[in-house]
């Protein structure tokens, strides 16, 4: 299978899950919410915030897995996948179980000074109690994807995370309708992880026979070998986690538990803007690793110039459109409209947009062991995003810390993404002027599209769901078809993205401009 082909159908597969997994955790988060109550429900977002923490145990190994992975096989070479593999499962049991024992030794002193009444106090116990093993599961889970990443195989990630999906959520509404509230759910997780681990390990056995892993097959010299690049990798990984999920903690500790429910659900619409063009980066790093070893440096630029264009063609109109209809969006999930949520919508957005607009910079570098610079940026952005929420917060309240991400973000990638281009030759001016056509197509749009919206909103019922539902399509259709008008009549498609996509996405044949097309001819 060609590269341009693998890569395709992986970003297929990918955003399929990607789609599918944010659909079922909007669904399950008002449902969630409507029966535990704000103080619990972000009990239960500050437990998912630590569990955050544990994956930075594994010292970014998981991570150098991926990259490990796709260069054996390009050698069929498997033997230090399988050791690798061996190994990272054991760190994690290890992980898991001192976790465990420490939480079991700390729980009486935390619950005795925690300022809660005494039905939360148990649900604190009971998470500190299950903690570990849930964290050793979820280690053991991606230990397992980032096998089949390496493999380039999406479509089985894929399909394990849709299966076990379903009794994730029939789960949840059997426990909570029974009323056993976040005990329950941490049964229901429990049993979700260990049937994702079968599946994937089924998976894994079918795509290589050879694949193997126990405890003969512990290599600390193959950890060692991988350390080096994971552990760089691992520190962008704890800015993301500092962009993402410090906030919460910080507003736990400054302000009213209630704030961390707002900023939760606010983060999730506003996640949007980067997980679903995140299916479209996720099978570039492990294609790049292996258009690296083999050395073909002009597929690897092709596949990063392509894939910039292609990127910006898909997020800058979904921020544009975010903002536009923030409000419909939080009136059809909760039925209501916060100010907190809406600002948190509108903010955080932003600064996923920058993440993930100069995401295949970040992919094709991480490809290339590009990983000094990625680390150097990483710590930047989680002093400057700690800091600066900490003291906006202190000074503005909930709002500092959306802005204090938002800043953050925005200084940390783009002086990597200077730095990018600088190293590797590649024209700012060019980069600006892609940036430049996109946004040009984007005008008629947001105004049409705005118009709509201004209209709708005079006559809407705020938090109406059914009323919110008819002006969001309404306002995604006319932007929609404005915007395909707009990328006919522009130049930001050519001959090359109608040979690349025309076969697999019909709309790029129409897009082209005819003239265009004409001019390919000749």
């Amino acid at each position: 299978m060609s590269t341009a082909l693998k890569l395709l159908k992986n970003t297929a597969y990918h955003a399929g899950g990607r789609v599918w997994q944010i659909v079922v955790s909007l669904f399950l988060a008002p449902f969630i919410l409507s029966y535990l109550g704000d103080e619990q429900f972000a009990l239960w977002v500050l437990f998912w915030t630590f569990s955050m923490y544990f994956m930075f145990m594994d010292f970014g190994l998981g991570v150098s897995l991926v990259r490990e992975t796709a260069q054996c096989e390009a050698k069929s070479n498997y033997l230090p996948v399988n050791q690798s593999v061996s190994s990272l499962v054991f760190l994690y049991v290890i992980l898991g179980t001192l976790v465990s024992l420490l939480s079991w030794f700390i729980s009486p002193w935390v619950i005795q000074n925690m300022n809660i009444s005494a039905e939360m106090k148990v649900f604190v116990s009971d998470i500190l109690l299950w903690g570990g093993g849930i964290f050793a599961l979820i280690g053991i889970v991606n230990t397992f994807a980032a096998l089949l990443r390496g493999l380039q195989r999406y479509d089985q990630i894929t399909k394990a995370m849709v299966y076990v999906s379903v009794p994730n959520v029939l789960g949840t509404y059997v426990v909570l309708e029974l009323g056993y509230g976040i005990t329950g759910l941490l049964w229901v997780i429990t049993g979700v992880y260990v049937l994702q681990i079968l599946l994937l390990l089924f998976y894994a056995k079918q795509l290589m026979p050879t694949f193997a892993f126990g405890i003969s097959l512990l290599s600390w010299s193959q950890i060692k070998k991988m350390l080096p690049f994971g552990l760089r990798i691992q520190v962008s990984k704890f800015a993301e986690l500092a962009s993402y999920q410090a906030d919460k903690i910080l507003l736990a500790l400054l302000l009213p538990i209630q704030f961390v429910t707002m900023y939760d659900l606010g983060s999730r619409i506003a996640s949007l803007m980067r997980d679903l063009p995140y299916a479209l980066t996720s099978a570039v790093f492990p294609a790049a690793s292996e258009l690296h070893e083999q050395e073909n440096f002009k597929k690897l630029w092709q596949m990063y110039d392509r894939g910039s264009k292609y990127l910006l063609v898909v997020t800058l109109p979904m921020l544009f459109g975010l903002w536009l209809t923030a409000h419909l969006i939080i009136g059809m999930w909760l039925g209501h409209v916060s100010e907190q949520v809406y600002q948190s919508v509108l903010v955080l957005s932003f600064a996923y947009w920058v993440v993930i607009s100069l995401a295949m910079s970040f992919s094709v570098g991480t490809g290339m062991g590009w990983s000094k610079p990625i680390m150097h940026s990483a710590l930047l952005q989680a002093v400057l995003n700690i800091g600066l929420s900490y003291y906006l917060i202190t000074a503005l309240g909930f709002v500092g810390a959306l802005y204090g991400t938002a800043i953050a973000i925005s200084i940390a990638n783009g002086i990597l993404y200077f730095r990018f281009c600088r190293e590797f030759e590649r024209s700012l001016w060019l980069e600006a002027k892609r940036l430049w056509l996109v946004l040009r197509a984007n005008v008629l749009a947001v105004i049409f599209c705005g118009a709509v919206v201004f209209f709708a909103n005079q006559w809407l019922v705020w938090g109406d769901r059914f009323q919110s539902l008819m002006i969001f399509i309404a306002a995604v259709l006319v932007y929609g078809i404005t915007y395909a008008w707009a990328l006919r009549k522009s130049e930001v498609f050519d001959g090359e993205d109608l040979r690349l996509l025309g076969g697999k996405l019909p709309l790029m044949q129409w897009l082209l401009a005819p003239k265009q097309l004409k001019g390919d001819k000749h």
